[in-house]
């Protein structure tokens, strides 16, 4: 089964072209972080509802899990996913603490 990572916006604009169920047509499982899921999409009153109805999945899958699965899926590189590590810490804004990223950094170097 192929999946679609989705976000907030995607919906919002579905929504308001009264199209929700359009993406669901497509052969794809669509999947949105559990968290966000349930922070961000709070309006309209049953979109939630209507687009879990519809198929809509919540993970609970990190971005940096994220992009590990990616690689250990061979969709990107070593580089590509060294790259996606490296710029994750330089923000702050992060759920891994800076030592775990550094440790997948150091062991990717190594190979």
């Amino acid at each position: 089964m192929d999946y679609i990572s989705s976000d907030t916006n995607i919906w919002l604009d579905f929504m308001a072209i009264r199209q929700t169920a359009l993406p669901f047509l497509l052969p794809y499982t669509y999947i949105m972080f559990e968290e966000a899921l349930r922070k961000e999409i709070i309006s309209p009153p049953g979109l939630l509802q209507e687009l879990e109805q519809l198929g809509l999945k919540g993970v609970d899958l990190t971005t940096e899990e994220f992009y590990y699965a990616l690689f250990d899926g061979h969709y990107i590189n070593k580089a590509e996913y060294l790259s996606c590590l490296e710029s994750f810490l330089q923000h702050t804004e992060r759920r891994l603490p800076a030592e775990e990223l550094q440790k997948r950094i150091d062991s990717l170097t190594k190979i």
